[in-house]
């Protein structure tokens, strides 16, 4: 009992707001903010007659009042008959900037106004001070035979709202200020003289003009004074201000002082722009998922066209002539379209944020063929220098990304001379760290390293930034020129390889990269010839896959191998032609993702029939199916696209090995 009348008169206390808007989201989105900051909405009206009648029954603190209100009585009407019988403060809402209407709101001297569209703080700011003048005239009229114990409640209020009280007299140009606006502007109460110079040399010298342009309006236009600035404290501290003040003029009009009030609003400013940070992360994570569901969309097509590429090129190296033009040309093809194939799969494996397969690496070939890449997409005015060491040792690593690192710096630099030309230095060698080095600057473990140096004679990075450029999001590129996500990447990528990345630059004279990756003792040949080792087989295949092309090449390669091959661009004439004659087949190779029946569904319908018949099934992309699932179904095996016809070979022979040792 006792908690419930405790919470009752807490509540009690609190605020009373009445929020009168006729249209239903505006007025639940007001109440919501209202309510967020702890006051009591008492009632909300949609009507201007609705406001009359629950204003008697509720005596709110406060009304937010909507100008335009749809009925016969408008939100000043109403204002106008609530001020004549309750002394309650009003602040107008309005979404259009009528000059007629606002002339006929100031005659009922609301304290403020809020025009529409508006944020949070402006609608705190106008409760605030809104209430604060509402508790001030109750205080006058019930303090008016005790002046003395009027301004002292002044006082507590102004304290206890963490507000300062202020004063400009216009006549002898002086300031007065009460302890707690000097104490928030950094100035001693004691030596404070009330001058402009004395209040000025607190005040961030970019703001200066601000404050003037805020005054001169409220001098020439009588409205309130409220600029927002900042001041530097003693101690090097910027604060940010706000304030608020009313002008007073003398019996003949002419503008004797401003009153006001002011109030520290830095960490207010703070969560301001700590959430405007985490709003526009949410878009870039919005938009980079939005980029992973596409790339899985386009996936499964992108690697039927990489499948013919690289399925024709392997059956037109067999026959090239060894040491010619023409298996040159195709060897660059076939490498091409298998650099092609390992993009996708790494940009399906961002889709799905999995782990990056690394292996033994030679990365010289890579920057080599990245900065044949870069110098294609180069002005003439840049120029190229390369110095990659013949002593190559290994890395494990992640070729694509690799390749994307290099990419991406080599982009960085160009953009960075691109408009007076310079010099772009990349060197690849090798070095040992000692412990104190590895220690000291980059955390990693004592031993050998590769280090990829890349080198621009650019513009150069500016000294205040330099620490926040591997921040995801950052970037000082103008809008359509990057995301922000380039270097955090380089930076996600090389520490998920060990390694560290490092970097210097002095404005006009450049930045330099540098990429340390822990070598390896595993040996691989790098950038050799494409030899293509097929093994043969007898047997005979049904093949099924919507894409003619990848058919023909699939049946031209498996037919050299050996295999007598029945091919099908349709599943549904690939079942009833095994319905047929379901012993003529020893294998099945299918695509998943076919117009009618997909692979599995085909599966099924063959395995039914023949449960000891092997099957393959091939995909571009399927979030939806895994090792796990393929094996549920009875399904042998699952082989991503685009298929390498000697993987291919390989795993067909082995199907049909297991076949005829199980005794089928």
């Amino acid at each position: 009992m006792m908690t419930g009348i405790q919470t009752n008169q807490v509540e009690y206390l609190k605020p009373k707001i009445m929020i009168v808007e006729d249209e239903a989201v505006s007025a639940s989105l007001l109440k919501h903010t209202v309510e967020r900051y702890e006051y009591i909405v008492c009632c909300v009206a949609n009507s201007g007659e609705e406001a009359l009648e629950m204003v008697e029954m509720y005596q709110p603190d406060l009304i937010l009042m909507d100008i335009v209100l749809a009925g016969e009585i408008d939100g000043i009407d109403a204002a106008k008959q609530i001020r004549s019988k309750f002394n309650i403060p009003i602040v107008f809402t309005t979404g259009y900037d009528d000059q007629a209407r606002l002339d006929r709101a100031k005659l009922l001297t609301p304290v403020s106004y809020i025009l529409k569209p508006y944020n949070d703080r402006q609608i705190r700011v106008a409760i605030e001070m809104a209430l604060y003048v509402g508790k001030v005239e109750r205080e006058r009229r019930q303090a008016e035979n005790s002046l003395r114990e009027s301004e002292e409640r002044f006082d507590l209020a102004i304290r206890s709202a963490l507000m300062g009280v202020w004063t400009w007299d216009i006549t002898n140009d002086r300031r007065y200020f009460d302890d707690r606006v000097c104490h928030l502007l950094g100035i001693t109460p004691t030596t404070f003289t009330g001058t402009q110079e004395e209040f000025f040399r607190r005040v961030h010298p970019d703001d200066h003009n601000a404050i003037e342009a805020a005054m001169a309006r409220t001098l020439a236009q009588d409205v309130m004074y409220r600029p927002e600035y900042r001041v530097v404290w003693p101690d090097g501290s910027v604060h940010n201000i706000t304030s608020r003040g009313r002008l007073t003029r003398d019996d003949a009009g002419k503008p004797i002082r401003v009153n006001g009030i002011l109030w520290d609003v830095t960490a207010q400013k703070k969560a301001e722009e700590e959430h405007k940070k985490l709003e526009t992360q949410l878009r870039q994570a919005q938009k980079m998922e939005a980029i992973g569901t596409l790339a899985g969309g386009i996936a499964h097509d992108f690697n039927n066209i990489l499948g013919s590429i690289i399925g024709y090129a392997e059956l037109a190296l067999i026959d090239a002539p060894p040491e010619s033009d023409l298996k040159d040309c195709l060897d660059q093809i076939y490498k091409g379209g298998k650099r092609a194939a390992d993009l996708v799969k790494h940009i399906l494996a961002f889709s799905r944020q999995s782990e990056q397969l690394k292996k033994p690496l030679r990365i010289g070939p890579i920057v080599k063929e990245c900065l044949k890449l870069l110098r294609a997409s180069l002005p003439s005015t840049i120029e190229i220098v390369q110095n990659i060491s013949k002593e190559d040792r290994n890395t494990l690593a992640d070729p694509t990304q690799i390749h994307q690192i290099i990419m991406n710096l080599g982009t960085n630099a160009m953009q960075a001379m691109r408009e007076k030309g310079g010099c772009l230095t990349v060197k690849l060698e090798h070095l040992e760290l000692t412990s104190k080095e590895a220690i000291a600057d980059w955390e990693l473990e004592i031993g050998p390293y590769l280090r990829l140096t890349v080198r621009d004679t650019g513009k150069g990075i500016d000294p205040e930034i330099i620490d926040r450029i591997f921040e995801p999001y950052f970037t000082t590129k103008d809008i359509g020129e990057g995301t922000g996500l380039g270097l955090s990447v380089i930076y996600g990528i090389v520490q998920s390889h060990n390694g560290a990345v490092t970097v210097s630059s002095e404005p006009g004279n450049g930045t330099e990269f540098n990429i340390y990756l822990p070598q390896t003792r595993n040996n691989i040949d790098a950038d050799e010839d494409v030899t293509i080792e097929y093994v043969t087989g007898t047997g005979k295949i049904l093949l099924v896959d919507d894409e003619e092309a990848l058919v023909n090449s699939g049946q031209l390669v498996l037919e050299r191998l050996g295999y007598e091959v029945r091919p099908y661009t349709s599943s549904l004439a690939a079942l009833e032609a095994f319905r047929n004659r379901p012993d003529d087949f020893d294998l099945v190779i299918t695509d998943y993702t076919m117009p009618q029946m997909t692979g599995i569904e085909l599966a099924k319908e063959i395995l039914a029939v023949r449960p000891d018949l092997p099957i393959i099934i091939c995909t571009g992309y399927s979030a939806n199916l895994t090792p796990k699932i393929v094996r549920q179904t009875g399904v042998r095996a699952l082989i991503m696209k685009p298929i390498m016809h000697d993987e291919i070979s390989k795993l067909v022979l082995e199907l049909l090995k297991d076949k005829e040792k199980n005794g089928g």
